[in-house]
């Protein structure tokens, strides 16, 4: 069973964090979604990560 890729936008967008810059928020949705149409399923793990 193939995940849907409103599940794999979501996911992306819990795990990116709220400190990014908003360009590299939209390319993480824009690599999901183009992997997707791929074939590829692309889950994003970790987010910003500050300097402390």
């Amino acid at each position: 069973m193939a995940i849907k890729l409103q599940t794999l936008l979501n996911h992306a967008k819990e795990k990116r964090g709220s400190g990014m810059n908003p360009v590299v928020n939209e390319t993480i949705l824009e690599v999901v979604k183009l992997a997707y149409e791929a074939g590829i399923f692309v889950q994003i793990t970790a987010g910003y990560r500050s300097f402390r």
